[in-house]
């Protein structure tokens, strides 16, 4: 017996605790200062994510910025450098052309031997 009423008392005890919850949800949607401040929040989680997002931009352009000053630097350097490099080696194939001609090559590449023998 005991057991059916404690069974039965807290079935009413959930019945009870899902209507006030039912009811406290029915009041909150209604209640003109509940409606303000929820889309008070709304406004500056808004505001929050704006300025984050400005933050953003603005901190990706400055690295953008920085970036390609960067590579305009290092690209000068590097075609300096690149121009010093070709221009040591057109003096050297020019120096060796004015030198003595041709050079020989070894047994192998040798006119007239050809692979056969002769």
């Amino acid at each position: 017996m005991e057991k059916e009423n404690n069974r039965a008392r807290s079935e009413a005890k959930k019945k009870l605790n899902d209507l006030v919850r039912a009811l406290v949800a029915y009041v909150r949607k209604r209640d003109p200062r509940v409606v303000n401040h929820t889309s008070r929040l709304e406004e500056e989680r808004a505001a929050k994510a704006a300025a984050a997002e400005a933050a953003r931009r603005r901190k990706q352009a400055e690295y953008d910025s920085l970036r390609r000053e960067e590579m305009s630097r290092r690209g000068a350097h590097w075609h300096s450098e690149e121009h010093a490099e070709v221009d040591a080696l057109i003096d050297a194939y020019d120096e060796e052309e004015t030198k003595g001609g041709r050079r020989r090559k070894g047994r192998r590449g040798r006119a007239g031997a050809g692979g056969r023998g002769e």
